[in-house]
């Protein structure tokens, strides 16, 4: 009976293992969680597909605010997009059609002050058009 107990109690054990880890499923190909890549677009690409929706698709946690609400209003709490060094209000994103884009990339607010300067505490979603990156 002692045996059988702790035979089973090593298969539970061996499963606990096997279920907790991440896995290798399509996240494999996603290296960084800053970055969505043109492989990455291609894989979700349908016709007329906008940039945010596939941002909303890949990396949503790129559109949640991060400040609280009581500091600025709902409009300043979201980043700023930055298309091929031009600044655009995140709305933009909605007009530009993932087929246009090369890279999105997700800048946190210290590194995009210190590219840019001030004005944007809530980061920049960079996006690298395909006629800019080729």
């Amino acid at each position: 009976m002692y045996k059988l107990r702790l035979f089973f109690s090593f298969v539970f054990l061996i499963i606990s293992i096997g279920c907790a880890s991440g896995g290798t499923g399509s996240s494999a190909r996603r290296t960084n969680s800053d970055v969505i890549t043109r492989l990455e677009l291609d894989e979700i690409s349908m016709a007329n597909q906008s940039v945010m929706e596939a941002i909303g698709r890949l990396r949503v946690t790129w559109l949640r605010p991060r400040t609280p609400a009581s500091i600025q209003f709902n409009s300043d709490r979201l980043p700023k997009a930055m298309i091929d060094n031009q600044q655009f209000e995140l709305d933009f994103l909605h007009q530009l059609r993932i087929e246009d884009v090369e890279e999105l990339r997700f800048v946190n607010a210290r590194d995009a002050t210190f590219r840019w300067g001030t004005g944007f505490a809530n980061g920049v979603i960079e996006v690298t058009s395909r006629k800019s990156g080729n």
